[in-house]
């Protein structure tokens, strides 16, 4: 009884220290666009690591293959992101990925487009690392 009792602790948490964490890098990824959209690259390069490249108001981030994603615009720059799921990608816990559905001019199309934020955490803080779109 005592060792599930345990088991249970430490699920709980391990739930509570993803969700706490989540509640995090759902505000920062927010403020990383909204920052980008006014034009305050200082805070975003503070927010990003050396995979992501800022030019303008976009992030580019330099892919493996060589070709560079580039943060898509929607119409009239409205969108709405619903975050749909949030996950560690690796055991060390210090990969974070956060998935967003995107709903663009206020309204839900047929076509259903997922933003994906990807974190690292490198010198005691998050970085976005990399971003991705999936339909």
């Amino acid at each position: 009884m005592n060792q599930e009792l345990r088991k249970y602790k430490e699920d709980l948490s391990t739930w509570k220290e993803v969700y706490d964490l989540r509640n995090t890098l759902d505000l920062e990824a927010r403020d990383i666009l909204t920052h980008l959209e006014d034009g305050d690259t200082e805070y975003v390069k503070n927010k990003v690591s050396e995979n992501v490249t800022i030019y303008g108001d976009k992030l580019i981030y330099k892919k493996s293959n060589n070709q560079d994603f580039i943060m898509p615009k929607y119409p009239e720059n409205k969108y709405i992101l619903r975050q749909r799921a949030y996950m560690f990608t690796n055991d060390k816990k210090d990969r974070f990925l956060s998935i967003y559905e995107i709903i663009s001019g206020g309204f839900q199309t047929e076509r259903q487009n997922t933003l994906n934020f990807y974190y690292i955490y490198k010198d005691g803080e998050w970085l976005l690392d990399y971003l991705s779109e999936d339909e």
